[in-house]
């Protein structure tokens, strides 16, 4: 040890070790740890450098011994009295919690409550625990199974000392990182934000900025110097003074030089010893021996100790205290070992005990505490070794049970004489000023008496209404009793025995609502009148009755509604619920009650009910406007204008200025739950309530109540997704820090909890949430309904929010906000949309431009069916009129050639040229009437060509007469009409051709028939064709042969001439059956159809499949 102070530079990336060169700047720099010591130098040794001091003769000195404190020879004792004011709430493992050993406690910035075990860290936010544990070979878990130290620090970091290391725990990423410092007791930071660990290897310093590491320990060389390496508390005082505790005394260190100023040492050795200081200046120090318990006076060095029991200072049984606390009302609070839990009266100059009852579920679990804290919300938490933990408030509860207890109280009253009546089942009880207690009861021994109502009149008689024994006057005086019952036969007697209410109104009449009406009772004749608005009803149960300021009744009915009654009249109003506006909550009324300023109000079993006279409308509040329950049995108002209502579950009391509720219940000291028996509750002259339930009665006084103003901070706690989910989600830190998430649309359905992190009573706090983009109004809930799920939410962006309350906070605001944002399915992106936008428009585009061609292409195909037309008609004008024509020319020029010489040739030839104009009209008609009619309106072939060569031939002269055959080859089949007439027109020319030009003396015309081609052969013996004609390209003046190839073109065949001059000329034509059959057993071609009928289409260009 001698010349190392054990500083150690601790490397914040231990993967990277410091070198000689790091070392050396150090060195050259400074650094915190090391300031104003003594000359020093840095060694490097892997994830750290070490600071080694010279210590040399001549920098040695002698050290003196520090100054030790003075030990008081007075030793106070201060008594201790059991004490039974506070209940504790019990935590176990039962509710998650993961160890019985609770060790440490914190509350961390949000508001989550932490506690360390000998298993793992647990973190609490009232309703459940989530655990973190120690996990073999997972660098991002505890350092260790147990986990002996706990503490926040200001950055709100979490620091647990385990038995290999301290970690530093991240709230909001809840991520671990692990320093090299082993078994840690306690941890604490000073005024600078350095961390201090105590150990049984000395007391280390960590800086968290750039976590350099320095080790306080013993020097046997140093007397200055620690006295000891097993340090089990370190602390700065609000002074600045730095302790360090050891097991034989308090120290004060000099933590720039590393030595002790001031010793203070005790008289027994304690393995567990600490410091508190309290608001008046106190410091106190505890240890676990003995009684535990000493206080120091740092002005004048002065050690006094405190002793519970006489002769016990010296003890080394481990029973002393091992916590103190100061809570902010200014009570001290010590944590006994053996003796439970402590409360310093230091108005009396005593102790006042919480010790574990056997018999009482609600007191200290245990009479051993190990660890103390209070919360935000001012409840304390209580650590134990063997059972868990215990929260508390350390306010005495402001409900208290009736003493004395009174089973099965069903109704209070306060006479004249501020005597306290109370109706039970046995007896009626008075209980006088003083606190004397007599009992009266009007039936036999052994007969159930069943007291629910009392009253006096004003004579000073009580009267008692029972449950089923009629009505009873009792002379208070003297104890006499007279009873009034039911008798069949008499409408003058008590109208039922059940007597829920008397009143005695203003004049001193009595009046009694029974179970069959309600009874006016004459004083002096003793004569009943009974009551109803339905005279004839069987059983119209009346429950209350009050008298308003203008002296006339209200009446509570059990289902016939609020009834309003004149006595001068007997006139009855009724008031029955409904759905209407402004109605009554319900039917069932229990109580009336009208406050200082005149108001009435009325407790129905569904709702509290404010009356306006002027419209005769009601004002409900209930369970939505923060009434723990809306059933109410009975109500009372106190001094400051606040009601107070008796329900099924608790005591609430509603604010009617700012009409809020607050809600009170077995955490605040009543017997149970169920605090509407149906009995009454009362306000005495001096403020006190008394109310009744079936868990018992409980008396308080309401302005003894402090106002609770605590709006606690609300979280979402978890975020979990529901169904078979691929993709999980991954956050980068804790749902409670999260204010984005993103889901895809398989990630619904999900489920958000969240919790109001307030602990003094968890199961009555309210919560209200909403989800922007899919809810308008705030959906308000109890603790039992912390979760909502969502299902089919639609992609886009929600913002979630979440608000919490106590049972008589307000709302937190703003509370907690996630946004949420719900990615769509791939196919319903922006980007997908956008591109399916683009693709329908391109297609739209290019359907236009398809129908822009389509449209022009049908323009064209007109273009070109009436340029194809007109090509036929002068085909056909130039096969038949201006053929006939020419011929008429030629004999004209002969006959003008031979008019002068042989007139009378001349005549004979003007006579057939007049004959062949007559033809040549009457060719021109035909060809008009063939252009109207399509073609040939003959539907055999062989007949149309034989009767065309017949008509050509009949203005020839016989002799120049050819030989015309027509032949037909196969079975003929029919033709379509379109292409049958181009066939007919082609031989036709051709056969003219062979008359007019060839000057032939046979033709023969072959037509024949098979299934793939139609053909046709005409051959003559003519002079034949110039050659030059016979070329594709037509001359100008010759259209004969190029319009037959237009034709066979057409209609889809192919058209060959042969010639030899002087030899003959043959014509061939071939036609694919596709092409010319007819197409009636199938559709014609679209182009001969479009030729035909001048149509606008587009020809197909598919191949027609064969017959």
């Amino acid at each position: 040890m001698n010349g190392i102070l054990h500083v150690q530079i601790h490397s914040l990336d231990e993967t990277q070790p410091f070198s000689q060169k790091r070392c050396t700047e150090l060195q050259e720099t400074g650094s915190s740890a090391v300031q104003n010591s003594r000359p020093h130098r840095y060694i490097p040794s892997g994830p750290y450098c070490l600071l080694s001091s010279s210590r040399s003769s001549q920098h040695h000195r002698v050290s003196a011994e520090p100054t030790r404190a003075h030990i008081s020879p007075a030793t106070l004792q201060l008594p201790i009295v059991d004490t039974t004011d506070i209940r504790f709430t019990h935590i176990t493992t039962a509710q998650g919690l993961s160890q019985i050993r609770v060790t440490n406690i914190v509350q961390d910035d949000q508001g989550f409550m932490w506690f360390t075990t000998f298993f793992g860290l647990n973190r609490f936010d009232g309703y459940s625990f989530k655990v973190y544990m120690h996990e073999r070979g997972n660098t991002n878990s505890v350092g260790g199974v147990r986990v002996e130290a706990l503490f926040k620090d200001r950055e709100g970091m979490l620091w647990l000392g385990c038995e290999q290391s301290v970690d530093r725990f991240n709230p909001k990423t809840e991520t671990f990182t692990h320093f090299p410092v082993p078994k840690v007791k306690q941890i604490t930071q000073d005024h600078d934000g350095l961390l201090w660990f105590s150990t049984d290897r000395g007391l280390y310093r960590l800086d968290p900025k750039n976590g350099s590491i320095r080790i306080y320990a013993h020097d046997p060389s140093d007397p200055e110097s620690l006295p000891d390496n097993h340090v089990v508390a370190a602390g700065e005082d609000k002074t600045g003074r730095f302790w360090v505790g050891e097991p034989y005394g308090m120290y004060e260190l000099d933590r720039a030089t590393g030595h002790i100023k001031l010793s203070i040492p005790l008289h027994t050795a304690s393995r567990d010893l600490s410091f508190y200081e309290d608001h008046m200046g106190g410091f106190w120090i505890i240890y676990g021996t003995g009684n535990g318990l000493a206080k120091f006076d740092r002005e004048h060095n002065v050690l006094t100790y405190y002793t519970f029991r006489p002769g016990d200072t010296s003890s080394t049984d481990y029973s002393g205290v091992d916590a103190m606390l100061e809570d902010r009302h200014g009570n001290l609070w010590l944590a006994k070992q053996g003796s439970g839990l402590l409360k310093l009266d230091r108005e009396h100059n005593r102790f006042l005990s919480y010790t574990h009852k056997p018999d009482d579920a609600t007191s200290l679990a245990e009479n051993n505490v190990i660890a103390l804290f209070e919360d935000r919300d001012g409840s304390i938490w209580a650590g134990l070794p063997g059972s868990g933990l215990q929260r508390f408030s350390p306010v005495p509860l402001p409900f208290h049970p009736l003493v004395p207890k009174q089973n099965g109280a069903g109704c209070f009253y306060e006479d004249s004489h501020q005597n306290l009546w109370i109706g039970t089942a046995e007896a009626l009880y008075r209980i006088d000023p003083s606190g004397k207690r007599t009992a009266f009861t009007g039936v036999k021994p052994g007969v159930i008496f069943e007291v629910i109502s009392v009253v006096e009149d004003h004579d000073g008689f009580i009267w008692a209404g029972t449950s089923n024994n009629g009505l009873f006057r009792l002379d208070p005086k003297n104890g006499n009793w007279k009873s009034y019952r039911h008798r069949e036969n008499d409408p003058t007697s008590l109208s039922n025995n059940v007597v829920d209410r008397l009143l005695v109104a203003h004049d001193g009449t009595l009046w009694a609502a029974t179970y069959d009406g309600f009874d006016r009772f004459d004083m002096r004749t003793e004569r009943f009148t009974t009551f109803k608005a339905d005279p004839h009803a069987r059983e119209q149960i009346y429950l209350t009755l009050a008298e308003d300021p203008q002296h006339e009744l209200w009446l509570g009915t059990n289902g016939f509604g609020l009834q309003h009654f004149n006595p001068k009249t007997a006139q009855f109003t009724i008031f029955n619920s409904g759905d209407a506006p402004g109605s009554l909550s319900d039917s069932i009324v229990y109580s009336i009650v009208f406050a200082h300023d005149g108001v009435m109000w009325v407790a129905t079993v569904n709702g509290l009910n404010k009356f306006d006279p002027a419209t005769k409308r009601f004002t409900v509040y209930d369970g939505r406007n923060g009434m723990a329950s809306s059933s109410i049995a009975c109500i009372t108002e106190d001094s400051r204008g606040k009601l107070w209502m008796g329900t099924t579950r608790g005591i609430p009391s509603f604010d009617p200025r700012t009409e809020t509720f607050r809600n009170f219940s077995a955490a605040d000291g009543l017997p149970g739950p169920e605090m509407a028996n149906g009995g009454d509750c009362l306000r005495t002259m001096r403020g006190q309530m008394f109310f009744a339930g079936f868990n018992g009665a409980t008396t308080f006084l309401p302005e003894a109540i402090p106002d609770s103003n605590y709006a606690p901070p609300t979280v979402i706690t978890d975020l979990r997704l529901l169904g078979n989910v691929s993709t999980p989600v991954t956050l980068p830190q804790a749902i409670s820090y999260t204010s984005k998430i993103t889901l895809t649309h398989k990630q619904t359905p999900f489920t958000l909890t969240f919790a109001a992190l307030a602990y003094s009573n968890s199961l009555t706090n309210r919560y209200r949430y909403k989800l922007e983009g899919l809810d308008t109004l705030w959906n308000e809930v109890g603790s039992d309904n912390r979760s909502v799920t969502y299902t089919n939410l639609s992609a886009k962006t929600y913002h979630f929010r979440v608000q919490g309350a106590t049972n008589s906070s307000a709302w937190s605001d703003p509370g907690a906000e996630l946004e949420i944002v719900i990615l769509p399915p791939w196919w319903n992106t922006a980007w997908f949309r956008t591109s399916y936008v683009l693709l329908a428009l391109l297609i739209i585009w290019a359907a236009y431009g398809y129908r822009m061609r389509q449209l022009a292409d049908q323009v064209n195909i007109r273009i070109e069916a009436q340029v194809d037309e007109r090509t036929r008609i002068a085909r056909d004008l130039h096969d038949t009129l201006l053929q006939s024509l020419h011929a008429l020319l030629l004999r004209l020029q002969t006959v003008l050639n031979v008019f002068s010489t042989q007139p009378e040739e001349a005549r004979l030839r003007l006579e057939r040229t007049i004959d062949q104009t007559a033809q040549a009209i009457t060719e021109g008609r035909d060809t008009l009437n063939e252009l109207r009619s399509a073609g040939s309106s003959a539907s055999n072939l062989e007949q149309a060509v034989s009767n065309f060569a017949r008509l050509t031939l009949s203005g020839s002269p016989a002799e120049q007469e050819p030989e015309v055959r027509v032949q037909t080859e196969g079975t003929p089949i029919p033709m379509n009409p379109v292409v049958r007439d181009e066939v007919y027109r082609i031989i036709a020319e051709a056969v003219r051709n062979s008359i007019r030009h060839a000057n032939a003396r046979r033709i023969e015309i072959e037509i024949r028939y098979d299934r793939q081609f139609l053909r046709v052969r005409v051959g003559d013996d003519g002079m034949g064709i110039d050659p030059s004609l016979l070329t594709p390209d037509h001359r100008l003046g010759h259209w004969g042969l190029h319009g037959m190839r237009e034709r066979a073109k057409l209609v889809g065949g192919t058209l060959e001439v042969w010639s030899e001059l002087s030899v003959g000329t043959e014509i061939t034509l071939s036609i694919p059956a596709a092409s010319v059959y007819d197409k009636s057993r199938s559709r014609p071609s679209p182009r001969l159809l479009c030729q035909a009928r001048l149509c606008l289409c587009r020809p197909s260009r598919e191949t027609t499949r064969p017959l």
